[in-house]
């Protein structure tokens, strides 16, 4: 017996045939979700703003680090999604910063509902913090900035950031000559307050714990991307922890099947359900792994490689966003027609336990060392890729983020077909 399947061929016969009589190319791909449906850059954009360098989303509303505006200060703006569209609706700053004073705010960036947890990791302009901001009907106010009593010179506090209702995690992986560790802090009637601080006994330095971080209810992950048996191999790890009573228990450490040193498994990580997507972007192009959990076990399901590879330095991995049967994996230093570091974004579909490649997007306007990809986020069908050294107009490097909407996932129609 055989089994075809016919759906999308039938789907895309009918798509082309649209295209043709109308003679509209470009709709079809933007059909077919191809094409970006916006180009966003940020209304007070400037040179060397970097916009694009972090993202998140969370329902219908968006949002976008541009860590180098405002003199190094930075920047985050709002989006909502109105009639289609992307509508920018505020922008973010620190608030009171002293004058002439960096902060690189917005180098990550955390939403979830009416809570934006902003990073600002820089240590010279006493800036540095993790900024909370509330929304109140359609507008957006400071609620704290979040500090730690032990933190160090260039500990990274405020790089990566995990945030769910009144949890938020923060990680700080410079921290202890780059040992690592992660932040615990709740919310109790609009005080945050730190809980708890996650190291790993014994850990090597330069593991660079706290590297990235991801929550979902009782269960966190944090990557540690030059963890290995050894001082600067740079394999990787990612460590899981489970919360009972309001502390947080480490219940495994795990790797790649095929780790090698210089990999950096767990650079990056997106957690849905009881799946687990970690970026290794160091090695061959870089890859990308999915794990699957069990019995509070996680193992690993499947390696995923780029479609193409044009240097060893794409970083494939270096980002991803994982939703649902969708991945998206970005190699922000990817060359594109010649163009090197231009970047780009490739779509997985899983079927099964098999994870199948889709589409490579980049982006219609690129050019050299845009550096698309480096960040990305996805929610249902909204894809967002930013490219944060995007020349807009004369502003060298101000940045973009590129909106994309993917068609929706189509059921299969399977005939069976006798011999």
């Amino acid at each position: 017996m055989k089994r075809i399947h016919l759906f999308f061929y039938l789907l895309c016969f009918a798509l082309v045939l649209l295209a043709a009589y109308t003679r509209n190319y470009r709709a079809l791909a933007a059909a077919v979700g191809l094409t970006p449906q916006q180009k966003l850059t940020g209304s007070n954009g400037e040179e060397f703003d970097a916009f694009g360098v972090s993202v998140a989303v969370s329902g219908t509303t968006l949002v976008v680090g541009a860590y180098v505006a405002n003199g190094q200060q930075g920047e985050v703006y709002v989006y909502e999604r109105q009639n289609n569209q992307w509508v920018e609706q505020t922008s973010l700053v620190l608030p009171n910063p002293p004058p002439a004073s960096r902060g690189l705010f917005g180098q990550a960036v955390a939403i979830d509902r009416d809570t934006i947890a902003v990073g600002a990791p820089d240590d010279s302009g006493g800036n540095k913090g993790v900024y909370v901001f509330v929304r109140n009907g359609a507008a957006w106010t400071f609620q704290q900035r979040l500090n730690v009593s032990d933190g160090e010179f260039r500990d990274g506090f405020g790089r990566a950031l995990a945030l769910q209702g009144d949890t938020l995690i923060i990680g700080a992986s410079g921290i202890n000559s780059q040992k690592g560790a992660a932040y615990y802090f709740t919310r109790n009637t609009g005080v945050w307050t730190q809980q708890q601080k996650l190291t790993v006994p014994n850990i090597l330095f330069f593991a660079n714990f706290g590297t990235s971080v991801a929550l979902d209810g009782d269960r966190l992950l944090v990557g540690a991307l030059g963890d290995g048996p050894r001082q600067i191999v740079n394999q990787g790890a990612v460590y899981y922890f489970t919360r009972s009573n309001n502390t947080w228990t480490q219940q495994q450490r795990f790797q790649a099947n095929d780790v090698r040193d210089q990999a950096h498994f767990g650079v990056s990580l997106s957690l849905d359900g009881t799946n687990l997507a970690i970026g290794a972007h160091g090695l061959a192009g870089g890859s990308a792994y999915v794990f699957t959990q069990e019995a509070n076990t996680w193992t690993q399901q499947a390696k995923i490689l780029p479609s193409v590879v044009t240097t060893n330095f794409d970083q494939f991995g270096l980002s991803l966003a994982l939703a649902g049967d969708r991945l998206v994996v970005g190699a922000g230093l990817a060359s594109v027609d010649g163009k090197s570091e231009q970047g780009a974004a490739e779509l997985f579909r899983r079927n099964g336990t098999n994870w199948n490649f889709q589409e490579r997007f980049t982006a219609p306007d690129g050019a050299t060392r845009d550096q698309f990809g480096g960040a990305v986020a996805l929610q249902d069908r909204f894809l967002f890729v930013g490219a944060n050294h995007h020349k807009v107009g004369n502003n060298n490097n101000q940045g973009a983020v590129y909106a994309y909407e993917l068609p929706p996932a189509c059921p299969t129609l399977t005939l069976r077909v006798r011999n």
